[in-house]
């Protein structure tokens, strides 16, 4: 079983969906960026999840704590991201299902 997930990161939460290959179903939350709650949330998913984000100028960190929980991280391209969407109205449940993609 894989573990995909998606987030769209903002400076103080971030929205998570997240799907699992053995059930196929989409979960969602959204997380304030407290460092040992974001640590216990990633540490849940059987490591090597496989997370995507949007390419950000902050996300360093958050490279950090991905790499540190035995994940793996993938950056795309915001914009080319956004193609993908049917709607262009922004929404950060539809953002993080779209790195799902």
């Amino acid at each position: 079983m894989v573990v995909y997930i998606g987030v769209d990161l903002h400076v103080r939460t971030q929205t998570v969906c997240w799907m699992n290959t053995a059930d196929g179903e989409i979960h969602q939350h959204t997380l304030d960026h407290r460092r040992d709650d974001l640590r216990a949330f990633y540490a849940q998913f059987t490591a090597p999840a496989v997370v995507g984000i949007e390419s950000s100028g902050y996300a360093l960190w958050f490279h950090q704590l991905i790499e540190q929980a035995g994940h793996r991280l993938l950056v795309g391209d915001a914009y080319a991201i956004r193609q993908f969407a049917r709607r262009r109205q922004k929404n950060d449940r539809r953002d993080a299902e779209l790195l799902l993609d």
